[in-house]
């Protein structure tokens, strides 16, 4: 099976970047790191919603979470 995934942006002036060291004003993509970062993530603060995650998927998402949590927002990082 396939999966489509996408990222949002919004003005700074709207809500806060998520990410710290990562800007769009190249243009560009932030790189996979940090896009995995992102997923997993919104992966355990919705966690609730997806019958399918076991114990082993949520530990793998907080473990990397934890281990790049310099790369998120104070805020943001506080709800994950």
């Amino acid at each position: 099976p396939r999966v489509a995934i996408s990222f949002v942006y919004s003005d700074v002036d709207y809500e806060a970047p998520y990410l710290t060291n990562f800007s769009m004003d190249d243009d560009k993509l932030p790189p996979f790191s940090l896009r995995l970062l992102l997923v997993c993530s919104q992966l355990l603060i919705y966690y609730q919603r997806f019958d399918n995650l076991t114990t082993q998927h949520l530990r793998a998402c907080y473990e990397y979470c934890k281990q790049h949590a310099d790369e998120l927002n104070d805020a943001y990082r506080k709800k994950v």
